[in-house]
């Protein structure tokens, strides 16, 4: 049986009466790339200061490849953290802030300038050494902060939203740096981040937290496309998850689900379903189908604002007081556009239990 490289056994943590964290079970296997994906305040940043032993568990256990880490001190859990605010020394070189972990662990000047040199090819940063962090841009920095983790070899890399102060597109580069960097290097890592794309393009697999639970863990596209919960699919949607109330139908062996904005079709009806004749339901903007080309007559949805985003347009329209918002490709947009229409066919539909939220069923409308 293959042991996990890192594994939280039923852990809790709470401030007085409030639960930060609410019986953690999850383990990671040896040289994942794992996202912890959730919004502020639900957990994920104590979850990496726990592992690190920067904050005490209330409850449960960590084991890092299989070892307990209760009693472990920091300096001894052979564990390298990259910090949101990259917390480099400031009177000190870029050289002298890689070998500050190196020279308290032990390692003699000799093996850490060689350390320090290969790290420092890898990053790219060579002819960075011996400015001080005042001298570098926010990438550079945040390529020194995750030489300081790398230098020292670690068994596990954790990973607290590097990338939130960079902009768009220094932290699009960084990020493919970081993916392309664990994959060499093969070292487990545990990312937090609240960014939906970052989690998608980072991850091997990821979990979405909320409020101290774990909702969901998988691979980054199976929970995009098959979210286990209102609350996931919410989550990871951009702008926002159009929501409506939904009745089914069943007519010749197909489920029919009527809503405010359209009828959408299922020939092979969920077997969750049961026997439900209401649902929420669940449209993504970039998963609505519509059309331009209204013909007299035919259900539509009023415009009310057209928001450019390059290639794409944000339509938000409406319809007997039902907001929807919708992606659609910036050359299908004509001039002037008042209205548009739903087109059933071809949308992704998720289905969800009007009472707790929990998906019973995703399918394309045909």
């Amino acid at each position: 049986m293959t042991i996990p490289a890192l594994r939280f056994a039923g852990v809790g943590k709470s401030y007085g009466a409030t639960k930060i964290l609410d019986d953690l079970n999850l383990e990671i296997a040896e040289g994942e790339f794992f996202v912890l994906l959730g919004p502020s305040g639900c957990g994920k940043t104590t979850v990496l200061r726990m592992t690190a032993g920067l904050q005490p568990v209330d409850r449960g256990e960590i084991y890092l490849r299989d070892n307990p880490l209760s009693g472990v001190p920091p300096e001894r859990r052979n564990i390298a953290m990259v910090f949101q605010d990259y917390a480099l020394y400031p009177h000190m070189t870029v050289y002298h802030n890689m070998a500050f972990g190196l020279r308290r662990h032990g390692h003699g000047r000799a093996e850490a300038d060689a350390r320090i040199r290969k790290t420092a090819a890898l990053l790219g940063i060579q002819p960075l050494l011996e400015r001080r962090p005042h001298e570098l841009s926010g990438g550079q920095q945040q390529r020194v902060a995750l030489g300081r983790a790398i230098v020292r070899d670690p068994a596990l890399y954790l990973m607290d939203e590097p990338l939130s102060n960079l902009d768009a597109q220094v932290r699009a580069g960084v990020r493919t740096e970081i993916k392309e960097l664990q994959r060499r290097l093969g070292v487990t890592t545990l990312y937090v981040t609240h960014d939906q794309i970052e989690a998608l393009t980072l991850a091997d697999r990821m979990a979405v937290l909320n409020e101290g639970r774990i909702q969901q863990v998988g691979p980054p596209l199976d929970v995009y496309r098959a979210p286990a919960n209102e609350f996931v699919a919410s989550f990871l949607a951009t702008p926002k998850l159009n929501l409506f109330d939904g009745t089914i139908e069943r007519v010749d062996g197909a489920v029919l689900v009527r809503t405010a904005i359209g009828t959408f079709r299922s020939p092979n009806p969920p077997s969750a379903l049961g026997g439900r004749t209401a649902v929420r339901v669940g449209l993504r903007p970039e998963e609505i189908k519509v059309s331009f080309a209204l013909r007299e007559g035919e259900p539509s949805l009023a415009i009310r604002l057209l928001e450019p985003l390059g290639s794409q347009v944000l339509a938000i329209a409406e319809r007997d007081g039902a907001d929807v918002t919708i992606s659609v490709p910036a050359d299908a947009v004509p001039e002037k556009a008042e209205r548009l229409g739903v087109v059933p066919a071809g949308c992704v539909v998720h289905l969800f239990d009007r009472d707790d939220g929990v998906a019973v069923a995703h399918f394309r409308s045909a």
